[in-house]
């Protein structure tokens, strides 16, 4: 189902003296945790992983955790304008918040093992996603 890879030890380059497996966590742990914020919540969990993203050039495991977290922001954004935007009446309110929260959650979770992969220097291929972050990758 998800596939992995290894990479060899690198150092970012917008961050000299960094090693690339801890701006990777970041990439993923700084759309979890700006996806925690209120009244911000899950439409913006996309911003840290597209600054991350554009500013290294180097790294493959840090563009590849980032693009992979900005698409999977991006993901949880568009499910959660169609889910607002299906619960707009007053019957569907209620499955609204319940789809609402098990997205956010399943959210979380791929963002906590893909983390967990990026500290490891692996990355955690999430289907589908993954083939858009390689296209942005490189």
């Amino acid at each position: 189902m998800f596939d992995v890879r290894q990479y060899r030890p690198e150092t970012s380059s917008f961050l000299p003296g960094v090693e690339d497996r801890w701006i990777a966590l970041a990439a993923y742990i700084g759309g979890l945790v700006i996806s925690l914020l209120p009244m911000v919540g899950s439409w913006a969990g996309w911003v840290v992983p597209l600054v991350i993203l554009l500013l290294e050039r180097n790294s493959r495991l840090i563009r590849f955790s980032a693009a992979q977290s900005l698409t999977l922001g991006l993901a949880q954004l568009l499910v959660s304008v169609v889910i607002l935007l299906l619960s707009v009446t007053i019957v569907l309110i209620p499955i609204g918040v319940a789809l609402g929260w098990i997205a956010n959650i399943a959210y979380w979770v791929l963002l906590i093992i893909a983390s967990y992969y990026a500290v490891k220097r692996s990355e955690l291929r999430i289907p589908y996603l993954c083939q858009m972050a390689d296209r942005m990758v490189f």
